[in-house]
């Protein structure tokens, strides 16, 4: 007996069980748990004791979660897919093309013609240019004429759009940038590195872009990213399953549930 809570024999066994343990390590279980719940509710009170109760509840509705994830055996194609999508980078990357570009930015609908004449003068005076730092410098030496011109170099980008930092990738699932698609389209269209793009309009304004590098391809097969991301489909799944139980929990009546320590330690499997 631990207070008022009786340990038998069959409670035990029934722990022992339920988490795959000894006997004796089962009977310290169901011990421990009971001395604690006897605790909390002499030097607690009834809220803290309450509040301890929803606690353990959660911690057997996330492993019974995490058990019927894992029951549904190893991560399929798509959700393998799914999960590739959110660390692309380091998994299934792209080839990705490095670009330095100067864009003339129209303010106003009036500015457009001189804008695009800017570009043009920019692209003649680039010519020569092989490298970004030729290719800013050539550029930067055209006179604005009161239009602001930006020459920057940015981020590899893929064929789709896609653009990615290589020196500091997102955090997985992040959003990830994606560049205009006129803009993206002129720089492919560029046949090597060192060469330039004719005159672009983007959103942005009018492009003259440099082709600086191009990335190769950084492939995983499917069953090294199966593998790899599995614990992230797991917890996908987990999270699927909690969503559910939520949203049938909103639609029921309220209950407070009161369970005894050992009904605790019988359903809830040892961390390791």
């Amino acid at each position: 007996m631990v207070g008022s809570a009786r340990i038998d024999q069959g409670s035990v066994e029934r722990i022992a069980a339920a988490q795959e343990i000894g006997a004796d390590v089962a009977r310290d279980q169901a011990v421990f748990d009971a001395l604690a719940a006897a605790y909390a509710r002499e030097h607690f009170g009834p809220a803290l004791s309450r509040q301890a109760r929803k606690i353990a509840h959660a911690r057997v509705l996330l492993q019974e979660l995490s058990r019927r994830a894992s029951d549904q055996g190893p991560p399929t194609d798509a959700e393998v897919a799914a999960a590739t999508e959110h660390r692309f980078w380091d998994l299934d990357q792209p080839p990705l093309l490095r670009t330095t570009h100067a864009v003339v930015v129209a303010q106003k609908p009036e500015d457009d013609s001189r804008a695009r004449a800017l570009a043009e003068q920019i692209h003649g005076a680039v010519a020569a240019a092989r490298d970004s730092a030729s290719f800013r410098a050539a550029a930067l030496a055209i006179p604005a004429g009161g239009l602001e011109v930006k020459v920057e170099d940015l981020d590899p980008v893929a064929r789709d759009g896609r653009a990615l930092d290589l020196e500091k990738p997102p955090p997985p699932g992040s959003t990830v940038a994606h560049f205009a698609d006129d803009y993206v389209a002129a720089a492919y269209a560029i046949p090597e590195v060192g060469s330039k793009s004719p005159v672009v309009r983007s959103r942005f304004g009018y492009h003259v872009i440099l082709a600086v590098e191009r990335i190769p391809e950084k492939r995983t097969t499917l069953e090294e990213r199966r593998r790899v991301l599995a614990p992230e489909v797991l917890v996908a799944r987990a999270e699927k399953l909690r969503d559910e139980v939520l949203a049938g929990a909103r639609t029921a009546m309220t209950v407070e549930v009161e369970r005894a320590a050992m009904d605790l330690t019988e359903k809830v499997k040892a961390l390791q």
